[in-house]
């Protein structure tokens, strides 16, 4: 198991549970304490200078796991928003991170940006996620990648809340390069047992976001990291474990403290 962070690429507003701020420095930094890839986040490709961004990733050594969407959000674009054209623009503006992950062969993820189902239009919405998804897969299964979507609480969306919601969800789809990707911080809020959902998903889970039961750093709340990694490690789980935490009590030595946590735990599994 390989570890990473998430971090806001130049673009995006706004800490997003990421390491934000000078990138050259952040990757460096990131590549000395241990770190084997970073997640970004990004919210409009079009606006980034994509090629040095590449030059500074290169140049850290690590890899990039993943890349996230959710901050398509601050330009209110979702897959299940009322308006047609806001839907369309959604698609299309995912299609772009697409692109930009196809530079790395990364994984896209699809959390808060499906969006907050209209209380009005529920049955309407589970389809146009639908349509949304397949339309998106298509286009990154035409460049090799496979999309993840992330179940989250209740207080963040109203839809996929569980693990087993978002499996029968995917399942149901019938979409090939659909997976699934798991937080154990939202599995800690809505899952009945973290455990039996990893084993439940384990032919579909992709990607992990971790972050304790308070949010933050793996190791200050309540959530077994120990068993969690242990059962990961049983399963032949060889995805990343991602760090997408509140930046508390800085940046640096969040992602710091979270490293040597989960590193202490994986040399002690190995």
């Amino acid at each position: 198991m390989k570890i990473a962070y998430t971090i806001g690429t130049p673009e995006t507003n706004g800490p997003m549970f990421a390491y934000q701020g000078d990138l050259g420095k952040i990757l460096e930094e990131l590549k000395s304490i241990g770190y084997d890839g970073i997640e970004p986040f990004v919210r409009n490709p079009k606006d980034m200078d994509i090629g040095n961004f590449v030059k500074l990733v290169e140049k850290s050594g690590l890899e990039v796991a993943a890349v996230g969407t959710a901050p398509i959000i601050e330009d209110k674009l979702t897959l299940t928003d009322n308006s047609a054209e806001v839907r369309k623009a959604a698609i299309a503006r995912v299609k772009d991170i697409v692109d930009f992950a196809s530079v790395f062969g990364a994984k896209v993820n699809i959390g808060k940006s499906r969006g907050v189902f209209p209380e009005d239009k529920k049955d309407e919405a589970w389809k146009w996620l639908q349509q949304g998804m397949e339309d998106i897969c298509e286009y990154a299964g035409q460049k090799g990648l496979s999309v993840a979507i992330e179940p989250q609480n209740k207080k963040n969306i109203n839809n996929l809340n569980t693990t087993q919601e978002g499996l029968s969800w995917i399942e149901n789809t019938g979409i090939n390069n659909l997976f699934i990707l798991l937080d154990t911080y939202h599995m800690c809020v809505e899952d009945i047992s973290i455990v039996a959902s990893l084993v439940e998903a384990n032919t579909k889970n992709c990607h992990m976001h971790i972050a304790d039961s308070n949010r933050g750093i793996p190791g200050q709340g309540s959530i077994d990291f120990v068993e969690v990694l242990m059962i990961l490690k049983a399963l032949k789980y060889d995805g990343y474990l991602s760090l997408e935490i509140a930046q508390l009590p800085d940046p640096s030595s969040a992602a710091r403290q979270s490293w040597e946590y989960l590193n202490r735990i994986r040399m002690q599994l190995d």
